[in-house]
């Protein structure tokens, strides 16, 4: 989770802004800049899935435990 907040999200972002930038110039082409979003979604999405793999974690301990 860590890495994701402080590296891999960062990144994404970057991804994402340089990707568009590029593209409206047209340093980049239609194919390029739509991997660049891929990637950059599928870490996002990444993120996603492990925050909610880490949520269902504190639910099933809160469960476990007795606490509300």
């Amino acid at each position: 989770m860590d890495h994701y907040e402080t590296i891999e999200l960062k990144q994404s972002d970057e991804i994402i802004r340089i990707s568009q930038i590029s593209y409206k110039l047209g340093e980049i082409g239609y194919m390029e800049y739509i991997q660049n979003l891929t990637m950059a979604f599928d870490t996002k999405l990444k993120y996603l899935e492990a925050l909610n793999l880490y949520n269902e974690a504190i639910i099933e301990l809160n469960y476990i435990t007795g606490k509300q």
